[in-house]
């Protein structure tokens, strides 16, 4: 399964483009079978994601919730997946306390472009474990991504790669995915925590590090080619520490 961990629209999301039905359709067109909606601390109903279910029947569609971390001297992003629990939204300034609820909920909890702004891993040096972090994303740096790896080695956390999708430009770039078929976030979950998933890359000449064919904290060989976003995917598996990060959103 193809999946987007981390995905905007304009119905919650102002800094997003484009509308939810626009970016479902991208998603489908490149072959994706499953999505997290994350809006920025904002929850969809269970009415509005059942209407959009409808007219995507192939794509299967699950909330979640980009949540802002309360603190005057950082900017950190949370990701819940899974979750439309608007209690979360009254709680940004107890990060425990999300983080034992969203495990109570079965959520998987995904710390965003840790490395994007000052500050955005924050919560780790106090102590704040989520599931994963992202490592490959739009919103990092080839330097910010290979920070990511090496703090996920040192905390023993999850790698994800994401779309931090914004607009229809988003999709195709990094994503994950997994050989176990899911139908609920705590099934997510459980493949994440387990291991059971591969962090999936599009590489052309401006995803590089400017080496020609090496990217940067990988050691692995990529032979760049230019194809359609979605249609080359480089491997990396789904161990503690070779995931990947994303962009804000």
């Amino acid at each position: 399964m193809k999946v987007e961990l981390h995905l905007h629209t304009n119905r919650y999301s102002t800094c997003a483009v484009d509308s939810p039905e626009d970016m479902m359709a991208r998603l489908v067109e490149l072959g994706y079978d499953a999505v997290f909606i994350t809006e920025h601390d904002a929850v969809w109903s269970e009415a509005e994601l059942d209407d959009l279910r409808s007219k995507f029947p192939s794509l299967k569609i699950f909330p979640g919730l980009e949540i802002t971390l309360a603190n005057a001297v950082r900017s950190v992003h949370l990701l819940i997946l899974g979750t439309r629990d608007p209690a979360f939204l009254t709680m940004q300034r107890d990060v425990g306390s999300i983080l034992a609820r969203a495990r109570r909920q079965h959520c998987l909890t995904v710390l965003a472009h840790p490395y994007r702004w000052e500050g955005g891993s924050g919560i780790l040096a106090e102590g704040f474990y989520p599931d994963a972090i992202e490592h490959r994303t739009p919103n990092h740096t080839p330097l910010q991504s290979l920070m990511s790896k090496v703090t996920a080695r040192q905390r023993s956390l999850r790698l994800i790669n994401s779309g931090d999708c914004h607009s229809l430009n988003f999709p195709g770039y990094f994503w994950v995915e997994t050989h176990q078929p899911f139908d609920s976030p705590a099934e997510l979950r459980r493949i994440i925590l387990e291991g059971q998933y591969e962090n999936r890359t599009y590489e052309d000449e401006s995803l590089t590090t400017g080496t020609g064919n090496q990217e940067l904290g990988t050691g692995e060989k990529q032979e760049p080619v230019k194809r359609e976003p979605g249609k080359n995917r480089n491997q990396e598996p789904g161990e503690t520490g070779t995931g990947n990060n994303k962009k804000q959103g």
